[in-house]
């Protein structure tokens, strides 16, 4: 009974640790460790079957005869410390999303006391150039140690070499630690040595290590990004096929047509509802009994032949990363022939009608062309709706939409980001941008995207709001707005005479617009700037609105970003 007590107390202790497959486990042999990654997958599996320590030891028990062998690995660990080793680069991997690469290496036991300290969590909020040499990053309770500046840069130009040409390579870095100066020896020298083989970055620190001292190894951790990202998962067409009666194996594939619209829509609407459905569809020159069961594929039966036709689909899923102001940033390599070069700093790219981004700004437009849709206030409800609801609306009534790169707008945007995320922490990426439509009347759309501020408030008039930049949520209200271009002959999807005589084709921008925490106080004529947050002296709201009517003014112009051109 004692020695099942102990058992209980370490498996219960270790549980997090076997269940996280990005902390390595090591045995003390070969025999060991094939145990202890056996007892790993075993607790893997009935972690995710709801299971926790208390519930499962006798289960474990049986299955290892006993589990004198994790007591044994167990108390091993403890005295050595060399069971567990937390993979920190595996979980900075799933953790931290941007570009820029750091330099950062847990440091626990060695200390440099008085080391400018920087509090996480870990994020882009600093310059990691402009950092000296070393560094803390202190982030939950974890301690990195950091090489900013020019030994930054130096590292990653050793490393980058060794990516390109393999070679082995060792080399010093040499830094002044400036302590802070408050200590009387305010500068310590530090010296590295690095080794590069097989993509492998280790160091061992020359003042500190004890001769025959594993290396300490560098990892390379990209900080968070505070800007709005989105998971996308877009669903292509159903594939529907059947086969008749039992003959599983004989499997007809259907060619999109008005008959596949009514099994989606008998398919749909057993399963929004949650109700089984049964109705008479028309099939060529005859009518079948079409049934759908809740949570099953649908199946109609011919009353004169009495075969029943068994339906199911197949259909396609993308699901990638999507984040609404990275994705302005300027490309690369803008020479690639599916951009078009406006100047030093600017270009643009006609999207696919395929893509992600077409179908979703065309939908946000088309939804919108009839009045607002409430549905659509926020960016992740639009994306969500536009998956159910993209195959009902017809986009091709949209001529083009360009999609916008312009460095000194994506600068300022991002920056002015960056800033309402640190005045109001609460409100935290995506409740911050909102995608707004914009029409410029009386200015070509090139002449605004082309420039280095966008839309620009010095070309406002003093409108119902103030001097500032009004924006729509729906496409309805801004198409009064719109350019008319008559260097673009208009494709006929939307009559002439809708919006009156018309010689070419209407453009209007989609932009992102950072909203951030917005009001319907303040506002009316002459205004020019946001109204006052009550009690909180000199602290302005980041925006204003018009409440239920989905308008919005920023008096700024570092808060929209005109991304897409919709021409129509």
């Amino acid at each position: 009974m004692e020695n099942s007590m102990i058992e209980e107390f370490i498996l219960e202790e270790l549980w997090s640790i076997l269940k996280d497959k990005t902390i390595q486990l090591k045995g003390q042999d070969t025999f060991k460790q094939n145990f202890i990654d056996d007892l790993r997958t075993e607790v893997i599996d009935l972690d995710n079957e709801g299971r926790n320590a208390n519930n499962s030891i006798d289960e474990l028990r049986q299955i290892f005869n006993g589990l004198d062998l994790m007591t044994k690995w167990y108390e091993w660990h403890t005295s050595t410390g060399e069971g567990v080793n937390f993979n920190q680069q595996d979980k900075a991997q799933d953790s931290f999303q941007s570009d820029e690469k750091i330099f950062l290496q847990k440091f626990e036991e060695f200390n440099y006391e008085g080391l400018l300290t920087i509090q996480g969590p870990i994020d882009d909020k600093f310059d990691i150039f402009e950092k000296p040499d070393l560094f803390y990053i202190q982030d939950q309770q974890a301690n990195y140690l950091c090489f900013g500046g020019e030994k930054h840069a130096q590292i990653h130009h050793y490393y980058q070499n060794h990516l390109q040409d393999q070679n082995i390579a060792e080399f010093l870095i040499v830094t002044q630690v400036k302590l802070l100066e408050s200590l009387k020896n305010n500068t310590v020298q530090t010296n590295f040595m690095f080794y590069l083989e097989s993509d492998e970055l280790k160091v061992l620190i020359l003042e500190q290590m004890n001769d025959g001292k594993d290396f300490l190894q560098v990892y390379f951790l990209k900080p968070k990004s505070r800007l709005p990202e989105l998971t996308v998962e877009i669903q292509g067409l159903r594939q529907w096929s059947y086969y008749v009666n039992k003959a599983r194996e004989k499997v007809t594939v259907l060619q999109a047509n008005d008959f596949t619209a009514k099994l989606n829509e008998i398919y749909d609407k057993s399963k929004l509802q949650n109700v089984d459905v049964c109705e008479w569809v028309s099939v060529g020159q005859k009518k079948q009994v079409f049934s759908c069961q809740v949570n099953q594929f649908p199946f109609a039966v011919d009353p004169i032949s009495q075969n029943i036709y068994n339906y199911q689909f197949k259909q396609e899923k993308q699901k990638f990363q999507w984040n609404i102001i990275e994705t302005f940033k300027f490309p690369e390599n803008s020479t690639d022939p599916k951009y078009q070069q406006i100047n030093e700093f600017t270009c643009t790219e006609v999207l696919s009608r395929e893509s992600f981004e077409f179908k979703y700004v065309a939908f946000k437009f088309l939804q919108t062309f009839q009045g607002r849709d409430p549905r659509l206030d926020d960016v992740q409800a639009s994306i969500n709706i536009m998956n159910q609801e993209i195959n009902q609306v017809d986009l091709t009534k949209i001529i083009e939409i360009k999609k916008i790169y312009n460095k000194q707008i994506y600068q300022t945007v991002r920056s002015e980001f960056e800033r309402i995320c640190q005045k109001h922490p609460l409100l935290y990426g995506l409740d911050l941008v909102k995608h707004l439509f914009h029409g410029t009347r009386q200015s070509d759309p090139q002449t605004v995207y082309s420039f280095e501020s966008g839309l620009d408030m010095r070309f406002s008039n003093n409108g119902a709001q103030g001097i500032g930049l009004y924006f729509a949520d729906n496409s309805q209200y801004s198409t009064g707005y719109a350019y008319n271009n008559p260097n673009i002959i208009q494709q006929q999807q939307i009559p002439n005479n809708r919006f009156g005589q018309m010689n070419g084709a209407r453009q209007m921008f989609l932009c992102a617009v950072i909203t951030g925490l917005s009001s319907s106080l303040g506002g009316g004529q002459g205004a020019r700037m946001p109204a006052a947050i009550p009690g909180k002296s000199g602290v302005l709201y980041d925006s204003f609105n018009n409440g239920i009517g989905g308008h919005f003014v920023v008096y700024d112009n570092q808060k929209s970003y005109p991304g897409y051109l919709i021409t129509f």
